[in-house]
């Protein structure tokens, strides 16, 4: 964009100093031509690569190694020397063909189709690729080493764990990265995702499958209702136990007022039992001799006046 708005700037110039000068004939106009001309090669001089790209410089035709960073302006050699951007960001690259002949542990055959990996290219690496790749704008993640890596990644799991995407496709991730890495002797790449749209086995083996999943499915039901027993079982025991700690505290309160209630009573019996003796022994006289240590003596008589 930078570079572009110096060409056109240049070319109004020198269009309109060289219009100018003419119907004017104030050839010192065509002084703005030089000035013109000086812009559109400084326009054709520089380059802004932007924010998520590389570039490579091109010279005579050969592409240099070190890349050209991003968020500044370059400059090079117009006509000799060019620059070309190349996208760093996330991209997706989608395989249409059927991978066939996956195997889990088992070993059981797997078809995986649908299959997409997303990868960004290592900006340090574009002038490198440009040097050694061809079509690496199309190619760059290799249908041999996507498939390599599917075929390694399937090998770790059995039957039911390969089904799980969540497992597998981080696995095949990390497994195509080093793929790529082995095959282009450096890392150029960085594997960010691999999608799995479709996993297939045999149509006997997919009933199996079915069987298996509907067993595990009823098997769920049953521990999920032992579970529900279990616990109602549980509440019931707490429930019992409350209940009987409630029975034992009542019997207690009961028990505690009842000899409370009985001592009362026995107490009671024998004041009046005391007094009853009391009121059978006194011979209706009242006391005659007190004392020195303040206590009553009743005088009795054994003999009458």
């Amino acid at each position: 964009m930078l570079s572009g708005f110096f060409i056109i700037v240049g070319i109004i110039a020198v269009v309109g100093s060289v219009i100018a000068a003419f119907v004017e004939e104030k050839w010192g106009l065509l002084a703005l031509a030089v000035v013109g001309l000086v812009s559109i090669i400084m326009g054709a001089s520089i380059t802004y690569v932007p924010a998520g790209h590389a570039g490579v410089l091109i010279r005579a035709g050969s592409p240099t190694e070190k890349p050209i960073e991003a968020g500044k302006v370059n400059w090079h050699v117009p006509i000799v020397e060019s620059v070309h951007e190349t996208n760093c960001k996330r991209q997706e690259r989608s395989f249409d063909d059927t991978v066939f002949g996956c195997e889990t542990s088992t070993p059981t055959v797997i078809n995986l189709s649908d299959v997409s990996v997303t990868y960004s290219i290592v900006p340090d690496k574009v002038g490198w690729i440009w040097m050694n790749i061809d079509s690496f704008d199309t190619d760059l993640v290799r249908e041999k080493q996507v498939s390599s890596g599917l075929k390694e990644a399937t090998k770790r799991f059995g039957d039911m764990e390969v089904t799980t995407r969540s497992m597998i496709q981080p696995l095949a991730a990390d497994i195509i990265q080093r793929e790529l890495d082995d095959y282009y002797g450096e890392h150029i790449l960085d594997i960010h995702a691999v999608t799995i749209g479709d996993m297939s086995f045999n149509p006997e083996y997919e009933a199996l499958l079915e069987e298996a999943a509907k067993e595990k499915k009823e098997l769920e039901k049953a521990d999920i209702k032992i579970e529900r027993e279990r616990k109602e079982a549980e509440a019931e025991k707490q429930k019992a136990i409350i209940k009987a700690e409630q029975d034992a505290e009542t019997t207690r309160i009961r028990a505690e007022a009842e000899a409370k209630a009985n001592e009362i009573l026995t107490k009671s019996i024998d004041d009046k039992m005391l007094k009853q003796q009391w009121i059978e022994k006194w011979d209706g006289k009242t006391p005659q001799v007190v004392g020195g240590n303040g206590s009553l003596f009743y005088g009795l008589n054994d003999t009458e006046d």
